[in-house]
């Protein structure tokens, strides 16, 4: 079977579609494939099973996944996986011009979810499952659909708006006008909404004010590189609010954040209030974070991020433990609870539940609580 082969009959598959919504869709379709792969033998599945593992392969690309990531607000490895699936399932015109250009996935047909990149996962067993209808077992014959690797090059910035709102500007703005899902309406996305689009981005993150901090706290995110220059002196205005006194903290509430006397002001207000390098600045830092995550204002990945940035990061080995223990529960607590498989479904609720407790218990500096409550799932 050649790629011209495997792609006739996913194509073929589309128009066996009776259109309602995106998730339905890709169940129709994937129905129709089931039946259309049954007709064929042995080595024509096998074939079928290592042109859909080239194309797969093909879409492992860092963009393709941030534009996954984009569309739904969060893509873990196995959601990746699942979305590829997907992806060729939108046909060879569809998945060519999102592997070469991904913001184009703008112009597909999916809900705002993702349920419908998960559906995905069903077309990567069906070769498997036709086979075993038939009694066979090709065993290592039988390839991967999509292989589970990270791409190659360095990964996209998750925390980063900017980079995601100029990278993916019809993305972007589709998401940002809810716009109808379907290729005719989110046709509609002009250059002129692409563009309004970035202007109000812009415009709202500058405008967005910092909440008030304490001294210590303040001092920590401003050296891990998570405060603007401008929100020095709306702290300095807080701080004085607050009934804090000092001949640089007034000085300093009252500039904008731009001039140049900020940077000459900050060690010296930070003085005043008795603020000096924090020795449990970390701590502080972990259950500001944690107590965001909480409120659902941040997630946790950019928990983690916040501890594993700045020269702090070494200093306190029990921290160090709970911060790669988290990394490494990235995958897990991101699965998508769509997935066919309950197994998958159940122990991806199951860690959500401990990582709450984990993080309820960074909230209050307990870093051995947290520690336990992971440990306990793992077990």
């Amino acid at each position: 079977m050649d790629v011209d082969e495997f792609w006739a009959i996913v194509d073929a598959s589309r128009t066996r579609i009776d259109a309602e919504h995106p998730e339905s869709e890709i169940e129709q379709q994937v129905g129709a494939l089931r039946a259309r792969l049954a007709e064929l033998a042995e080595h024509q599945l096998l074939a079928f099973q290592r042109r859909l593992h080239e194309q797969t392969t093909r879409a492992n690309d860092w963009l393709v996944w941030a534009a996954g990531y984009l569309a739904t607000g969060g893509m873990s490895e196995d959601a990746f996986e699942h979305f590829r699936l997907w992806l060729v399932c939108q046909g060879q015109e569809n998945f060519e011009r999102v592997v070469a250009e991904p913001d184009r996935l703008a112009h597909l047909n999916w809900d705002a979810d993702g349920a419908a990149f998960g559906v995905g996962e069903d077309v990567g067993h069906l070769v498997a499952d036709v086979l075993a209808s038939h009694g066979s077992k090709p065993g290592d014959s039988l390839v991967p659909a999509v292989e589970s690797y990270w791409p190659p090059g360095e990964p996209f910035p998750e925390e980063d708006d900017d980079w995601f709102g100029h990278t993916f500007p019809r993305l972007s703005a589709r998401n940002a006008a809810n716009a109808p899902t379907g290729g005719p309406d989110a046709d509609r996305i002009t250059d002129a909404d692409v563009a309004a689009f970035l202007e109000r981005s812009r415009r709202e993150k500058e405008d967005r004010p910092v909440e008030p901090l304490p001294p210590a706290l303040a001092a920590v995110l401003y050296d891990r590189g998570h405060l603007r220059e401008r929100d020095r002196p709306m702290l300095a205005a807080h701080w004085l609010a607050e009934g804090r006194e000092g001949e640089a903290l007034l000085e300093l509430a009252s500039l904008t954040g731009h001039e140049r006397e900020v940077g000459e002001l900050w060690p010296l207000v930070l003085a005043e209030l008795g603020v000096g390098p924090p020795p449990g600045g970390p701590r502080a830092a972990m259950a500001w974070g944690a107590g965001q995550v909480l409120a659902d204002r941040e997630d946790l990945r950019w928990l983690v991020r916040l501890l594993w940035t700045g020269d702090t990061f070494g200093a306190d080995p029990d921290m160090d433990t709970l911060v790669y223990t988290l990394d490494d529960w990235l995958d897990w607590t991101d699965r998508d609870l769509t997935s066919r498989r309950a197994a998958v479904r159940e122990r991806a609720r199951s860690a959500r539940e401990a990582l709450r407790g984990a993080v309820e218990a960074m909230a209050r500096d307990d870093i051995p609580g947290a520690l336990e409550a992971l440990e306990e799932w793992r077990g």
